[in-house]
């Protein structure tokens, strides 16, 4: 099997757990399922008035918390081919997510709106998703428990004065089942593995359940010609890590099929800097049926 780096999806997959719960069914999932005062809308980016009252830096975070001066520390070049370049960073034990709006659409089902020979979608959707939320360990969000999160920013003195969202990762316990089409690399792919899953949504399918902070959309080209154009993807391992399922069969190498699965110990990751190009959100499969 060919392996190649992938710092990204390797980092996510260390922050996954495990969970037994049962799946729920996505269209049933609550849109706002944030009991605790930990998770909360951030869609305004004003800051709380109870934290930012004395926060006498001006800084604040993504969610609009306050953000001082004195939670950074200051890294050197760990390469040393810049000694003189020193950063500070700060980590937070908490990361931000927000619930799918269920805009995202592909060529199988609407063809018109994609121009094949360009390779891109022609309609493009505004807001990607609704608001944004802070999310700890033990917080609801979709149906799911949030198992572990964490989050990074960056202040480049000179350069990035303010703090800067850089990293991230936000876990979840529990099983949603979902229906969308998988690819499985060739192990042509940079970065990716030979029989690499990758899971795209198909229309409302993921709709309520949780999504990567500041997700892009792009237009995914399909192995078998078709296109997703979706705010997010995810990495399922490979076709090798489910020897019981028969995904060699029903996903032939190179091929795309459309699938409906449960997923569990999903993982969602934001990345803006180094590897940010190959930041994939992962989840692992619980059951796969093919749709014909």
């Amino acid at each position: 099997m060919k392996k190649t780096m992938k710092f990204m999806v390797i980092v996510s997959a260390l922050l996954l757990t495990a969970c037994g719960a049962e799946p729920i069914s996505s269209e049933s999932a609550p849109i706002y399922d944030t009991p605790t005062e930990a998770a909360h809308s951030v869609s305004s980016g004003e800051p709380e008035k109870e934290e930012s009252a004395d926060n006498n830096d001006g800084f604040t975070g993504y969610g609009g918390e306050a953000l001082k001066r004195e939670m950074f520390v200051e890294k050197s070049d760990p390469n040393e081919t810049k000694p003189n370049f020193v950063s500070l960073h700060c980590e937070l034990n908490y990361g931000y997510t927000a619930l799918f709006d269920g805009s995202t659409y592909n060529s199988y089902d609407e063809p018109e709106k994609f121009d094949f020979e360009n390779w891109e979608a022609i309609e493009i959707p505004e807001a990607v998703m609704g608001d944004y939320f802070i999310l700890s360990e033990g917080d609801k969000a979709g149906g799911l428990t949030c198992s572990r999160a964490v989050s990074s920013y960056i202040i480049i003195p000179g350069s990035i004065d303010e703090p800067h969202l850089y990293r991230s990762f936000v876990c979840f316990d529990g099983e949603v089942e979902v229906t969308g089409y998988v690819d499985r690399c060739d192990g042509d792919e940079a970065y990716m593995d030979e029989g690499q899953l990758l899971f795209y949504p198909d229309g409302d399918s993921w709709r309520g359940l949780p999504v990567p902070c500041r997700a892009q959309y792009f237009t995914y080209h399909m192995n078998d010609g078709g296109f997703v154009y979706a705010p997010f993807r995810l990495s399922l391992g490979t076709v090798y890590d489910y020897p019981s399922l028969g995904l060699e069969h029903d996903i032939p190498q190179g091929t795309t099929a459309h699938m409906k699965l449960v997923l569990k110990d999903i993982g969602l990751v934001y990345g803006d800097g180094d590897f940010s190009g190959y930041t994939i959100s992962s989840a692992v499969i619980v059951s796969a049926e093919k749709i014909d």
